[in-house]
């Protein structure tokens, strides 16, 4: 009887191992939503390509895209949730005036199509950017992409969702560079001074999306 017992307090623990702990596949989970190697990994044609771009080695462009690939899965994950609670929805005004704004720089129809994807989606990140920014405040700083990028304000959503145990990425390398990206020091800080939501930036700078 007791060996009987002892087989299955084993088959238990072995069951919750199996059941909690990740796969070596598994990188992270975001609201639920498993991110596995394979889907922030490159294909050989993208690896060969992005090592002879870049005049780097094979390892370091595969450490490089699967770093860029997995911050990009669970930011924009986060906060399309952030956005939905927050009741966020894309101001159709503010697109029709980015759609204008780079009008001319569009030559076909299916370009044209492009662009008005385009405009809705700057248009729906930059509102949930002043939203974190009033909620929040923080460091801003400048990127190519987002001329006033709150990444201060980012680092305190994203921590709120680890420490509510809606994200967890298992892998610690990957784990730490996502991390960096958000952690001070900063490069490139706005002035607080200077930092201003009023307007989106495309209305009041001349910097391409």
């Amino acid at each position: 009887m007791r060996l009987q017992q002892v087989a299955i307090v084993i088959g238990t623990l072995w069951l919750g191992l199996c059941t909690h702990a990740p796969r070596a596949q598994e990188v992270a989970v975001v609201l639920g939503n498993t991110i596995e190697l394979s889907q922030i990994s490159p294909d050989q044609k993208e690896l060969k390509n992005m090592t002879h771009n870049a005049s780097v080695s094979k390892e370091v462009a595969l450490v490089g895209f699967r770093q860029h690939q997995l911050t990009q899965i669970i930011v924009d994950t986060v906060l399309k949730d952030y956005a939905d609670k927050q009741g966020i929805t894309t101001d159709l005004q503010l697109a029709r005036q980015f759609t204008e704004r780079f009008r001319t720089s569009v030559a076909s129809s299916s370009e044209t199509t492009d662009l008005h994807k385009v405009a809705r989606q700057q248009v729906g990140s930059w509102q949930v950017d002043k939203a974190l920014y009033q909620q929040h405040g923080g460091a801003v700083v400048f990127t190519p992409r987002k001329p006033l990028f709150p990444v201060e304000a980012y680092n305190t959503v994203l921590r709120r969702y680890q420490n509510d145990g809606l994200l967890t990425i298992h892998n610690p390398d990957l784990r730490a560079g996502f991390w960096q990206t958000f952690e001070p020091p900063y490069e490139f800080e706005i002035p607080a001074a200077q930092v201003s939501f009023a307007q989106p930036w495309w209305l009041t700078t001349d910097i391409m999306p």
